[in-house]
């Protein structure tokens, strides 16, 4: 589990977020607050609702990527899912971004890790992608990754 001290340090990349996703995201929680709680709906009903409410909001402000002892963990609300990075083969830009831990379509990178595919977007690509690197020079990397 890593510490606070971690997050501080140049291998914790935030994930970008796109104002269009935002607006989605947070219209859709500003709709379900006002059916649940402004116009009075059973108690039980609230109770759900805050708690999706809550869920929802933790993803969206804690998806995150680190890179610590040689793996690329990714944070996603209580997802946290760990790669190798001696595994990750390849990088490329992708503009699908559905079930990945990724909020930006015009900075997600796909990273292919055996049969594994994971879904990025962090606000620092070319940081990231350098951070990467580092530690597995073996990476192929795309040639339009930084357009």
């Amino acid at each position: 589990m890593l510490g606070k001290r971690e997050h501080l340090n140049k291998n914790y990349f935030p994930c970008k977020h796109d104002l269009w996703i935002g607006l989605i995201i947070w219209i859709s929680i500003g709709l379900a607050f006002y059916n649940s709680y402004v116009q009075d709906a059973p108690g039980n009903i609230k109770g759900m609702m805050g708690f999706i409410i809550f869920f929802i909001g933790w993803i969206w402000l804690r998806t995150v990527y680190v890179i610590y002892d040689e793996l690329l963990i990714t944070w996603s609300g209580p997802f946290r899912n760990k790669i190798p990075i001696k595994y990750i083969s390849s990088i490329k830009p992708t503009k699908n971004i559905l079930f990945s831990p990724s909020f930006s379509i015009k900075n997600a990178i796909c990273l292919q890790a055996g049969n594994k595919r994971i879904v990025v977007s962090p606000k620092n690509r070319r940081a990231f992608i350098e951070a990467l690197l580092n530690q597995n020079s073996k990476i192929k990397v795309s040639k339009d990754i930084y357009k």
